[in-house]
């Protein structure tokens, strides 16, 4: 049993210490955290679904609908905005961190989790709206709203921009 101890501490240190390295490559990688790193401008806060818009007053004929519909599109715009922000600064602190050798995994984690707990809510906040459209567009309208939204944010995401620089 003291022999089954002994030799399972270093396989699971081993692990773990594996994880992180995976994980730190991953988060480096996605975050493009060197100096004069090629790939699409970083839209930060400044985030404008054109496209949606454009379906919107293109494809829907009730003027009230419409004010209803672009409304929302502001609502999404400033979560996706507050989205990106968490996303240029979180990277950037995970990158600063894991370059700092005396921070352990245990660290990376804490700054992974807060990430996580900083965003949550708005990508849920941002799938409310997409899904109030839902309930001011007519069945014929649906398709063109839900698939313009969905590129709109794909364009305006940094975080999808980064891991997908071909499609930006």
């Amino acid at each position: 049993m003291n022999t089954l101890f002994k030799l399972r501490s270093p396989l699971v240190a081993s692990l773990a210490a594996l994880a992180t390295i995976t994980l730190i490559l991953f988060v480096s990688t996605a975050c493009q955290s060197k100096k004069g790193a090629k790939g699409p401008a970083k839209v930060g806060d400044k985030v404008q679904m054109v496209e949606l818009r454009r379906v919107i007053h293109s494809q829907i004929p009730d003027l009230n609908r419409a004010t209803a519909l672009i409304n929302m599109v502001g609502f999404a715009e400033q979560e996706l905005g507050a989205i990106n922000e968490h996303y240029l600064k979180y990277s950037k602190k995970f990158g600063k961190m894991s370059a700092n050798h005396s921070k352990s995994a245990t660290d990376l984690h804490l700054v992974l989790r807060e990430w996580e707990a900083q965003t949550s809510n708005r990508r849920l906040r941002l799938t409310d709206a997409l899904l109030a459209m839902k309930s001011q567009a007519t069945e014929e309208e649906w398709p063109a709203i839900s698939k313009a939204f969905l590129y709109s944010v794909t364009q305006q995401s940094d975080r999808y921009r980064s891991l997908h620089p071909s499609e930006s």
